[in-house]
């Protein structure tokens, strides 16, 4: 009986990491997608009211989706923007809320932050924008991995935790 927990557990664990790594590319694709949604929302803002770069983080701050807590720390941050420049201070906010994206889509979230602030308002809405296209084209390739991939790791796991159950059990 206990060699059958044992295996049971064994073969639970090996499939619990193939669903984590499935949810991991579920949770990118929403986190490309509500960012590129965030940079379009600036866009638009700053397009039509010019808005400052502080009213645009609390009015992204206020949404729900998994990229609010980034606006909402980075806003929080402002108040340090004697110490350190924004870019920084976004850089800080994108680490700290640890978006589930690769390197690649870090490295363009952090562009957002050389963007902010620094140009006038029409010029940013028009950086944004490119911004928010890559993100997209990111997203894309994300959500082709995610089908391709997600279920595999799925399958995987449970499959190496069979194995292993039936490796490990004497016979």
């Amino acid at each position: 009986m206990t060699r059958l927990m044992g295996a049971l557990a064994v073969c639970a664990a090996c499939g619990w990491m193939g669903w984590s790594r499935l949810r991991w590319y579920q949770a990118r694709c929403a986190a490309l997608s509500a960012l590129a949604h965030a940079m379009d929302r600036m866009a638009s803002e700053l397009n039509a009211c010019q808005t400052d770069t502080a009213a645009l983080l609390a009015l992204l701050a206020e949404g729900e989706d998994c990229c609010a807590a980034l606006f909402a720390r980075c806003l929080a941050g402002l108040d340090r923007l004697d110490e350190l420049p924004f870019d920084r201070l976004w850089a800080e906010a994108v680490r700290a809320a640890q978006l589930p994206l690769r390197g690649e889509e870090t490295g363009l979230l952090l562009r957002a932050g050389e963007i902010l602030g620094r140009y006038e308002g029409r010029e940013q809405a028009r950086l944004l924008h490119h911004l928010r296209r890559a993100l997209e084209t990111r997203r894309d390739l994300a959500q082709e991995e995610a089908r391709r991939y997600g279920r595999l790791s799925l399958l995987l796991g449970l499959s190496a935790g069979l194995m292993l159950s039936l490796l490990l059990m004497p016979s």
